[in-house]
């Protein structure tokens, strides 16, 4: 069994957040494809991932109604390429606060973002994001070519 990924420790990731979003009730649709011999690091895969993945379940767990997560992944010309769909509270706009935390101890949260930031930084890559109302995008670009 080749997994989701064929990487084990990103699976195993993986699996552990699916596991969550049923908890929770989370729809997901997961589309993978990491290319075979890739530059990037499994624990800097699973950073990036993890954290973005993490971002996207809080913010789900926060709609009264629609939760769902959209998971994309695949390599397009010398990029490899990561599109999170996320359902949100409409009334919430993560860019107008800077994306700070809204979890109550502020102290041990909030590092997820750099962390991801420090990964795309780390690759050659680029990192945008969009609010949608009730959805929200991230797309991460991590360059192949070094």
């Amino acid at each position: 069994d080749e997994g989701i990924t064929g990487s084990f420790p990103v699976d195993a990731m993986l699996y552990s957040k699916l596991e969550l979003c049923r908890k929770y009730r989370i729809l997901t649709d997961i589309q993978v494809l990491l290319p075979e011999k890739s530059q990037m690091e499994d624990i800097h895969t699973v950073g990036l991932l993890g954290n973005l993945l993490d971002n996207a379940m809080e913010s789900c767990l926060r709609c009264k109604r629609e939760r769902y997560i959209s998971v994309k992944m695949w390599k397009e010309a010398n990029f490899w390429i990561l599109r999170i769909e996320n359902s949100k509270p409409p009334n919430e706009h993560p860019k107008r606060y800077n994306f700070l935390t809204l979890k109550e101890d502020k102290g041990i949260h909030g590092v997820g973002l750099k962390v991801v930031r420090d990964i795309i930084q780390k690759y050659d890559g680029a990192f945008h994001t969009e609010d949608k109302g009730k959805r929200f995008v991230v797309l991460a670009m991590i360059s192949e070519g070094r």
